[in-house]
């Protein structure tokens, strides 16, 4: 949400030419955006998605998650994923988004699950859920529940929106996606699928 000047310079120990320089920086960036607050008669700041995605890789980097950021290796209508190093190997880490028209029909998409769910764990209304990191929180939720039941990228930590996992693919070379992919026993390959998920209903998780 968009957070008043007033209230930005009291909360900050630095001089107000310092903040402004601050403000200004991070605007350049586009880590923050300004604008007018019609409710409250004031302008104010507020994170943008950009800034909110830095603020997760440095929260990954800064707690030993990540050791460096790769670049982007996906991008879905729901989500944006991007490539990164750990200790073990590589990573993927996935910036869930929101998007307005997206949840024009909400309550018939997946992303509704996720709503609920943390609201009734949070204890809040359905309108006051932070939907980007709602979808984050259950993804890590089901990975962490399914790990070791069937086949799932491990989970290595989440922040906010975003979740960092097992890359799959070759290294740093993520796996074809399976639009791309051509199976030379179809048959076989949907038992598998149907065995997969029986066993993720059996843990209560469907995808």
């Amino acid at each position: 949400e968009f957070i008043p000047f007033d209230k930005i310079f009291s909360r900050m120990k630095l001089r107000p030419n310092e903040i402004n320089k601050r403000l200004s920086f991070l605007n350049q960036c586009g880590y923050a955006t300004f604008s007018a607050i019609k409710e409250l008669r004031e302008s104010g700041a507020k994170i943008t998605e950009t800034g909110g995605d830095v603020l997760s890789i440095w929260d990954f980097k800064t707690h030993g998650v990540i050791k460096t950021i790769g670049t982007e290796i996906g991008v879905g209508k729901e989500s944006v994923i991007m490539s990164a190093t750990t200790d073990e190997g590589f990573a993927a880490i996935k910036f869930h988004r929101y998007l307005q028209k997206e949840f024009s029909g909400i309550k018939k998409s997946l992303s509704w699950v996720a709503v609920k769910l943390r609201a009734k764990t949070l204890r809040i209304e359905d309108f006051e859920v932070d939907v980007p990191r709602a979808k984050a929180q259950v993804e890590f939720m089901a990975l962490s529940e399914l790990k070791g039941v069937i086949p799932v990228p491990a989970p290595y930590g989440i922040n906010r929106h975003a979740v960092c996992m097992q890359l799959i693919g070759d290294k740093s070379v993520p796996a074809k996606r399976l639009v791309d992919i051509r199976l030379e026993n179809p048959e076989n390959a949907f038992d598998v699928i149907l065995e997969d998920y029986q066993k993720a209903v059996d843990t209560g998780w469907v995808h």
